[in-house]
């Protein structure tokens, strides 16, 4: 009897023991797959980015432009917020410029593409860049574009080339002006948009700088009044059209003599337009001032600043035309 009750107080034990064993392989069980969930969840080393990943989502957008003015309004609006590519080589007519290979790709890995519109940048049509990512700023008011008649000719580096279709210039026009910069406020609230407030003040303060050119343009207007204006290349529509000058185009080229045909056109144009002062897009050679002094017209320089070199601003070209031009007529 008491050998019977000896082994059953040893099963009972041995059967203790087994049930303590498998609830310990059970607890460590649950334990290991506790872990594993958690290691798959958001807060775990697996599920956050790597340190190149995080440093790509941290870094400044780049934001592509097609000219000068565009170039200091995304400066002015969104400062260092951005990191800016400009592509243009110097002394170029960006209307002629057509990017290359290795430019297109930097345009592809661009965040945002800033363009003018209004058939400033051709070259365009003939690009595989994504559409969603482009801003024609000028669309802003398609209503207010200047349709132009075909001219072709010629105008330094660039070649042969048309102004048929649409009057491109728009921002000289300081009042479009700053509806293109309003169009580049709200594009770029959308891609940082926890930089709104210095986007909005960078805008307001550069659309302030616009406002002063436009006083200062129509207090010059109404010095010229309707004085005839002669100018080397049909890009001052806006201008001319906001403040009331009276201007014809004769298409010469800054930097080379006009030939007969050039002075053929100037002296066809001062039968009934007998300007006295003759506005150049860039500095003219020294042969086409002699030219023009002959004839009794005074050289100015008044150009669209569209081509800047990296360390010029496109606000004091603009002030450098108006004081040229104010002086001229002093």
């Amino acid at each position: 009897m008491r050998s019977s009750e000896t082994l059953s107080s040893k099963l009972n034990c041995f059967s203790g023991w087994w049930t303590r064993v498998v609830q310990l392989v059970l607890l460590v069980g649950s334990l290991s797959l506790g872990l594993g969930c958690q290691s798959e969840g958001p807060s775990s080393e697996r599920a956050k980015p790597s340190i190149d990943a995080r440093q790509a989502e941290g870094s400044r957008p780049l934001v592509f432009v097609s000219n000068s003015f565009l170039r200091e309004a995304v400066n002015a609006i969104a400062g260092t917020r951005v990191e800016l590519l400009y592509l243009l080589p110097p002394n170029l007519d960006p209307t002629t410029w057509k990017p290359t290979t290795d430019d297109l790709e930097k345009m592809q890995r661009a965040r945002l593409l800033v363009l003018n519109g209004a058939e400033f940048e051709p070259w365009v049509a003939g690009v595989a860049l994504p559409s969603s990512r482009m801003l024609r700023t000028a669309n802003a008011f398609m209503d207010q574009w200047i349709k132009t008649e075909a001219v072709v000719h010629s105008h330094g580096p660039g070649g042969e080339h048309s102004h048929a279709g649409v009057a491109s210039t728009t921002w000289l026009d300081f009042e479009l002006a700053k509806l293109q910069a309003n169009s580049i406020r709200e594009r770029l609230e959308q891609l940082v948009p926890e930089a709104a407030d210095d986007f909005k003040k960078g805008c307001d303060e550069f659309n302030a700088q616009l406002s002063e050119l436009d006083q200062q343009m129509r207090l010059l207007a109404t010095k010229l009044g309707t004085r005839p204006l002669l100018v080397s290349h049909p890009f001052h529509e806006y201008w001319a059209k906001r403040y009331g000058l009276n201007l014809r185009a004769v298409h010469w080229d800054p930097t080379n003599a006009p030939g007969a045909e050039g002075t053929d056109e100037l002296q066809r144009a001062l039968k009934d337009f007998p300007a006295e002062l003759f506005l150049w897009e860039s500095k003219p050679s020294e042969v086409n001032v002699e030219l023009l002094s002959e004839k009794g017209i005074k050289s100015v320089v008044f150009g669209p600043a569209a081509n800047l070199g990296e360390n010029e601003s496109w606000l004091e070209a603009m002030r450098r035309n108006m004081r040229g031009l104010e002086q001229a007529i002093e």
